[in-house]
């Protein structure tokens, strides 16, 4: 056995250079903690010539070559390429190499976690996973270790930093949409392409691994209700704050006897409420379970350093793991059947923009469509403007299958040019 734990590192941008520098910074504690030092000992990037630098200051070997890393002399493989193809192909080769693997990337677990996992199984080699939700953030570890023993109920979260950067902004600074993700952009907080992020795809992701490690099941995108922010403007800021709300973009997923049900959309969020206080890129994840009760983890959702921080964890965790010769065992052992609860059985307050064309501002006549379909009004204002009316509407424990036929038939009403609907928490 080597006289140390040898890393391969697969990319080497943000994440993958704050892997490399903690490691090389705090190897007096991780030795300490492991009885063994920690190397990086091999990185694989696609071109050799930005990384000179770096390659002449230090021992370890820069190549472009995926072969390079799977040699009998490495213990651990880290994925921080990003992505669904390479990383896939990389991930699965390293596994079927008998490595084990540690990866910060959520479209990987959402996308081909089940096939991993087996596999890693299969070759009795650990994969970790922890910085693929809320980066830098624990959550995922304190879901299968500190609370293995509770049974969670409920797990909802501000998930996704860019979303929450832009909201912050149009709470607190009143920018619109596009001027609150120019500057996002700017920030490197938002791709140029910013899809995943404001759709609320992104958030998705990590709900299907929260839904996985919370209750034992195994959702996948298309199982959830999923929206973003790209619909908001300064009238839905404003309406809820003189409620006493904030807008958040929130993922949740939440199991009733045995049944799981999860969405992702803007929410309004009670400013009583600790997710309400999370501001700027930062995130968190409130877990409620029957015996610890309500408890909220916060921290900073992405950036070098704090995902690095989880990536390493990872390799810790396994490093103990392999001197104890415990390796093979999932990150989460907890699995049930996969079952729905019915939409006609979770229920939410709504929030309702309702924009009507010029000369309609009877608001009797769309109270009459929610009334049909027996959902209780609890709240209406109207604003007119130079060229339409819009409508506010607050209404009260709704069915999240009600409210699509709510949707539904408003947009049928020959006065309503368009419809915009926030669940409240």
């Amino acid at each position: 056995m080597q006289e140390y734990l040898s890393v391969g590192i697969l990319g080497f941008g943000t994440v993958g250079s704050g892997v490399f520098d903690i490691i090389q910074n705090h190897q007096e504690k991780m030795s300490q903690v492991l009885g063994k030092n920690v190397r990086v000992t091999k990185v694989l990037v696609r071109e050799l010539e930005p990384y000179q630098e770096i390659i002449n200051s230090c021992d370890t070997f820069f190549t472009t070559d995926i072969n390079d890393l799977l040699t009998p002399d490495m213990d651990i493989i880290v994925e921080v390429i990003g992505g669904t193809t390479v990383a896939y192909e990389y991930v699965k080769r390293a596994l079927q190499a008998n490595k084990h693997v540690v990866t910060a990337n959520k479209d990987l677990i959402a996308l081909y976690g089940t096939e991993l996992f087996d596999l890693a199984k299969t070759q009795g080699v650990d994969f970790y996973y922890e910085a693929s939700v809320g980066g830098g953030i624990p959550i995922l570890r304190a879901l299968t270790i500190s609370m293995a023993s509770d049974e969670v109920t409920e797990i909802v979260g501000i998930l996704n930093g860019t979303t929450n950067y832009m909201l912050t902004q149009m709470i607190q600074n009143g920018l619109s949409y596009d001027e609150a993700l120019k500057q996002a952009q700017a920030l490197g907080f938002a791709e140029a392409d910013p899809t995943s992020d404001v759709d609320g795809l992104d958030a998705a992701r990590k709900v299907v691994i929260l839904t996985r490690l919370g209750f034992g099941m195994a959702i996948q995108l298309n199982d959830m209700d999923i929206s973003g922010i790209r619909h908001l403007n300064k009238h839905d800021m404003a309406f809820a704050d003189n409620q006493g709300y904030v807008i958040k973009l929130l993922g949740m997923t939440k199991c009733e006897n045995g049944q799981v049900y999860a969405q992702v959309g803007a929410s309004f969020v009670k400013k009583e409420h600790p997710l309400s206080t999370v501001h700027q890129e930062n995130n968190a994840v409130y877990v409620t379970g029957k015996a610890l009760g309500e408890t909220m983890f916060y921290g900073a959702g992405a950036g070098k350093l704090p995902t690095a921080n989880s990536v390493v964890s990872d390799i810790m965790a396994i490093g103990v793991n392999i001197l104890s010769g415990k390796t093979g065992r999932p990150f989460s052992t907890y699995q049930q059947p996969t079952a729905f609860l019915s939409t006609d059985k979770v229920f939410f307050d709504y929030y309702y923009r309702i924009y009507l064309q010029q000369g309609f501002d009877d608001s009797a006549m769309i109270e009459q469509v929610f009334a049909k379909h027996g959902v209780n009004v609890s709240k209406v204002e109207i604003l007119k403007e130079e060229n339409h009316v819009t409508m506010f509407v607050m209404t009260e424990l709704e069915k999240v299958a009600t409210h699509k036929v709510v949707i539904d038939a408003l947009q049928k009403e020959q006065s309503v040019v368009d419809v915009v609907s926030l669940t409240i928490f």
